[in-house]
């Protein structure tokens, strides 16, 4: 049981921001003898979180989870969040006070498959235009694990963790 969780953590990492801000050539070469192809909808479900996050939209974000996913948020306080609706309540309560005026930004630096239906995701991301007791933080840089898996033609987020 125990030797599964690496497995499972190093896929649902590669799922969730597989190549946003990333040339597809450099995840193509990171894909364990995939193509780039492979990578098509992966990389669609990256940029589809970054548009969701930075227009605000709690409901798209929370439609790329599957409907099971999960979600630890970077802020420590959080205790993990469980399905989609939690996730998009979660995201609709951050963007009325400390993520009203953030957006995110993605850069992918590994995706690898675990099989043609799983992948694993790290990246790193960057959240400006955080307010905190009406000041603007600084930038909030951190590093994120994602577990993807194809449901009916398209990826969808399982899990998410910040690292």
């Amino acid at each position: 049981m125990f030797k599964a969780i690496p497995t499972l953590i190093y896929t649902l990492t590669l799922l969730l921001f597989a190549s946003c801000g990333r040339n597809t050539n450099d995840v193509a070469d990171s894909m364990d003898g995939h193509n780039s192809n492979d990578t098509t909808g992966i990389e669609n479900l990256g940029e589809s979180f970054v548009a969701a996050w930075n227009q605000h939209n709690a409901k798209a974000i929370a439609d790329l989870w599957t409907v099971d996913g999960d979600f630890l948020s970077p802020w420590a306080s959080t205790d993990l969040i469980k399905g989609r609706e939690a996730i998009e309540k979660y995201f609709s309560e951050e963007y009325k006070t400390m993520l009203k005026d953030a957006s995110i930004e993605l850069a992918i630096n590994n995706v690898h498959f675990i099989d043609p239906d799983t992948a694993f995701t790290e990246a790193n991301f960057t959240i400006s235009g955080i307010n905190i007791a009406g000041v603007q933080a600084v930038p909030f840089n951190d590093q994120a694990i994602f577990v993807m898996v194809q449901q009916d033609g398209k990826w969808k987020i399982k899990i998410a963790r910040p690292y």
